[in-house]
Order: C-alpha cells, then sequence, then structure tokens
C-alpha cells in the first residue's frame, strides 16, 4: 500500500455488510453510473483486511457500512448479547479503523444503523446501539486530518438502497430537506422509528 495520497485515484467505494444489503447498494450504485471496478464489496469482515491491503492510501472516495444479522448458538441470554454486541457494533468498530487510512481527505463515510439479533433472541435497546454508532461517528471524525473534508452520515435501517447511493455519491443534504423527505418516504413509520430516525438527522453533518 502506497504512503501518499493521490487526489486523481480516490474513485473506489467500499461496501461492508450483509449479502443481500451490500448487493442492494451495490446494483444502486451500477445504476448511477459507478463501474464495477471502483466497488470494493465484502460480506465477510474476515476478508476486509487483504481487500484493504490491496488499497492505495487516499484510494477510497466513500465507504458504506452497512448493518447484519448475527444468530449466535450461546445458552444464556446474557452471552447471546455478548456475542451480538461482539461480532455486531464492536466489529463495525474495528472495519471502520481499518478503512481509516485508506480514506480520500474528502471521503463520505455512511453508517446505516440496523444491526439486528437473530429472530429468537430477545429485543435489546437499539437506543444504545444507536449511541454507540453516533461514538464511532465522531471517533472517525476526530481520527480525519483537520480542517476536517470528511463527511461521516449516520442513517438507519429504514434508508433504501437507493438513498444510501445519494448519500454516498453527493454526501448529506439540507437537514430540512431530509426531514421532509423523511416524511415523504415513510408516511406509516412507527413514531420510536420516526424518532431515531430524526434524532440520527442530528449526527448527519461533519
Amino acid at each position: 500500500m502506497v504512503s501518499s495520497e493521490d487526489p486523481l485515484s480516490s474513485r473506489t467505494i467500499v461496501v461492508t455488510g450483509s449479502s443481500e444489503r451490500v448487493e442492494e447498494v451495490v446494483a444502486a450504485l451500477g445504476r448511477a453510473g459507478v463501474g464495477p471496478s471502483d466497488i470494493v464489496a465484502v460480506t465477510d469482515l474476515g476478508l476486509l483486511p487483504g481487500r484493504v491491503a490491496q488499497l492505495s492510501a487516499g484510494s477510497v472516495r466513500a465507504y458504506v457500512q452497512l448493518p447484519v444479522t448475527i444468530a449466535s448458538e450461546a445458552s444464556t441470554v446474557t452471552a447471546r448479547f455478548r456475542d451480538f454486541l461482539t461480532r455486531g457494533i464492536v466489529a463495525r468498530f474495528d472495519a471502520a479503523a481499518m478503512i481509516l487510512p485508506v480514506l480520500a481527505h474528502e471521503a463520505v463515510v455512511v453508517l446505516v444503523g440496523g444491526n439486528t439479533p437473530a429472530a429468537d433472541t430477545p429485543t435489546d435497546d437499539q437506543h444504545a446501539r444507536a449511541s454507540l454508532l453516533r461514538v464511532l461517528r465522531w471517533g472517525l471524525l476526530a481520527d480525519r486530518p483537520q480542517p476536517a473534508g470528511t463527511k461521516v452520515v449516520l442513517t438507519t435501517s429504514t434508508v433504501g438502497a437507493d438513498e444510501i447511493c445519494d448519500l454516498t455519491l453527493t454526501g448529506p443534504v439540507g437537514r430540512e430537506q431530509r426531514l421532509e423527505a423523511l416524511d415523504r418516504d415513510n408516511p406509516d413509520m412507527e413514531y420510536d422509528d420516526w424518532r431515531l430516525a430524526v434524532l440520527s438527522l442530528a449526527s448527519v453533518d461533519a
């Protein structure tokens, strides 16, 4: 991996997450004109270090971190939540740390909430997990060269692939526009989901 950034080479978009979500976002990027050779799609985070090692410093213009569904075979609820957090939110911190060295100065990072336990796991604290994603966002911004050109967008799992694609390619838009889009695109959203989405808007602008 080279040690200096070439702004002209900042074309790559890295997408990580579950196979289904990654495929949807990759397809949306393709419809928006991003070539297959400019997309690095990773659905197994165990393979991420090897893929990142093939990238040049500053070559990644955008990183999209999508959620995954996590199953645990642990026998207790406590152990299952431990597995969920370790393989979910903690793994997201690890993945973001791997991507940092190859991000372009004005890169866009899109953190999509929604890591969920398997269906037979008791409901966990989604607000706590959203707060941890906000911590990840601030960590990424703090690690970027100042003045920060990087934009880190925090959004929810209700956002579709096309909107994630728009955020990836253009960065965040104004708060009022986002509120209008939220109400327009999700007329039947439950109040708790709507409240979490609105709170996340405050964390969008870098």
